[in-house]
């Protein structure tokens, strides 16, 4: 078909109109690309208070995928990262927990397992946070809201603070949707983690969990996922990671290297035979002995004998340093949990075992 040169020259314009715009539509989609990877500049979350807890939902991206390419190191590092990037110019401020408690048992019924977590600290303000990043698994984990806020800040001055932002980076123990658990234990007498490898990224400490909870579908997922990287924190920390088969082991850095040992106690010494010339606390032996002992005579339990032992090692001491703070019982195959607290309103920092706060995915 013959075309009018007029015609022509016509057509030849829009095709080059054509390539100019989707020129212009490529460009503006790497820029939006660019954008939504950049520092957040508003809140990423949705704060309400359920059955007496305060619940902290996450649907949009807390930029973790980011964070694991570039990694800190120690606690500052994390506060710079999260500073820059998350919490729109805001510091959070770690605390280093002391004298914490866990294991894990089969139910009673014999459908499953449970684990059983004390965390204690001299204050805290426990929250839910709820996680669902794309690409990623479903988590519910408990964290402590005095690491982010002011202590007893209300939740509509929450609502707008940034530097909640932070809250998915620093969870202490919590479960995913494939029944994966994991928490994080200091260990007593050692030296601090400072792994340094040079291929590996360097992550802290409290964002192995975040790592774990986001990708991991069983616990030797999650043993081969921190392999990956270069832990580090200024104290000896430890992680015990079960999954709902009943594989239950601890990830301990000894001498700046990590091992993995079968395990379904932890408190805050060295399970690894590699740590044996750590010195264990008087404290930390008497906790392990108790809930070995709670073992050995009940190895399979009910929720409510999972509690029992975790009161057997509650820890009340009057110098008011080491409170028990929080105590959960997760089920790893419903991926749910139930927690008690201190009461806001007890003083005197009591725990309050009469009333369950339940939760879940």
């Amino acid at each position: 078909m013959n075309l009018d040169p007029g015609v022509k020259k016509g057509l030849a314009v829009a095709f080059v109109i054509c390539l100019i715009l989707a020129s212009c539509l490529a460009l503006l989609h790497v820029g939006k690309g660019n954008e939504s990877s950049g520092p957040l500049t508003s809140t990423i979350f949705d704060i309400y208070e359920e059955d007496g807890m305060v619940h902290f939902n996450y649907e949009s991206d807390y930029m973790f995928d980011e964070y694991l390419k570039k990694g800190s190191v120690y606690s500052q590092g994390l506060t710079d990262y999260l500073a820059d990037n998350i919490t729109v110019g805001k510091s959070i401020h770690i605390h280093k927990n002391q004298f914490c408690s866990a294991l894990m048992v089969e139910k009673e019924t014999g459908d499953g397992f449970y684990t059983g977590r004390n965390f204690d600290y001299f204050y805290s303000e426990p929250a839910i946070v709820h996680t669902s990043p794309e690409g990623g698994y479903s988590s519910v984990s408990i964290v402590d809201m005095s690491m982010a806020g002011d202590i007893g800040e209300s939740i509509d001055d929450r609502a707008k603070n940034t530097v909640y932002n932070a809250l998915p980076y620093i969870p202490l123990d919590g479960v995913n949707e494939k029944g994966v658990f994991a928490c994080i234990n200091v260990v007593h007498n050692a030296d601090p983690i400072n792994e340094s490898e040079s291929i590996k990224t360097p992550i802290f400490i409290t964002s192995t969990i975040r790592l774990i909870l986001d990708n991991a579908s069983t616990t030797q997922e999650a043993v081969d996922l921190v392999m990956g990287y270069n832990l580090n924190y200024e104290v000896n920390c430890h992680l015990f990671v079960c999954d709902r088969s009943g594989d239950s082991r601890s990830i301990e850095v000894v001498d700046n290297r990590t091992v993995v040992t079968p395990t379904e106690i932890m408190t805050n010494h060295y399970i690894t035979v590699e740590g044996a010339d750590t010195p264990i606390s008087e404290s930390s032996r008497e906790r392990y002995d108790t809930l070995e002992a709670a073992l050995e005579s009940k190895p399979a339990m009910s929720e409510d004998d999972v509690k029992a032992a975790l009161i057997s090692v509650q820890q009340t001491d009057s110098d008011r340093m080491h409170f028990t703070r929080w105590s959960s019982v997760y089920n790893l195959d419903s991926c749910s949990a139930v927690v008690w607290i201190v009461s806001p309103q007890n003083e005197e920092g009591e725990m309050d075992y009469d009333t369950p706060h339940r939760f879940s995915i």
